[in-house]
């Protein structure tokens, strides 16, 4: 299906695709699940899906984009398949396996298997949580500032940026492995971690005194 003179793709109860749409100047708009084994080429603008994402082929937008999850799932993208900017701004979401430049969690709980973030991770929602020994990477800044503790995180958190988080970070188990290129820069209220790592190429430097629940 070519549209690429249409302004909107609006799905009242899901979405698959196992051929080619293409809507290049296109917003999405959709209620339910979104499952793509096939393309999908949408244009500017922030797209929005309130069910579960199931992407094993190809969902594109341009550089800059935000694709807003407003409801509840689980999301299972390829690797492969990496979204500019998406912003979680409902209930609970699963993530399977996610990969983005920029990821904002605006309210909700995340439960993460595996996330990839290219770029900056802001953490504001209810609470993020580990799900089977999960995997969070962010290659840029990090923040954690949830409205309820985070005491069983993903089960390894890399940071190459920045790392903020509030008294809402209280791990209980887990490793956080600083592994920058140079300085990085720790903001928190105590300098307490479960296990940490700091990597030969990082520098971090403290006033705080140092807790380490687990191993250093």
């Amino acid at each position: 299906l070519t549209a690429n003179s249409s302004a909107r793709v609006r799905a009242l109860n899901g979405l698959s695709v196992m051929g080619s749409l293409q809507a290049s100047a296109a917003q999405l708009d959709l209620d339910g699940d979104l499952d793509i084994t096939g393309s999908v080429t949408l244009g500017n603008g922030d797209h929005q899906a309130s069910g579960s994402l199931q992407i094993g082929g190809a969902l594109s937008m341009p550089a800059g984009q935000a694709l807003v999850l407003d409801g509840a799932g689980s999301i299972n993208v390829s690797l492969a398949n990496p979204f500019p900017t998406v912003r979680f701004a409902g209930s609970d979401y699963d993530v399977i396996v996610l990969r983005c430049s920029t990821l904002e969690h605006l309210s909700g709980n995340l439960s993460i298997a595996q996330c990839v973030v290219d770029g900056d991770a802001s953490f504001q929602g209810e609470s993020i949580e580990d799900l089977g020994g999960g995997l969070l990477e962010v290659a840029g800044n990090l923040a954690i500032q949830t409205s309820s503790a985070v005491t069983s995180p993903p089960a390894t958190i890399l940071c190459s940026g920045d790392w903020v988080a509030d008294s809402s970070f209280a791990p209980a188990a887990g490793l956080v492995e600083l592994n920058g290129a140079g300085a990085q820069t720790v903001t928190m209220p105590a300098f307490r971690w479960h296990d940490l790592r700091i990597e030969s190429a990082s520098v971090v430097n403290t006033a705080q005194s140092v807790q380490i629940d687990g191993a250093l």
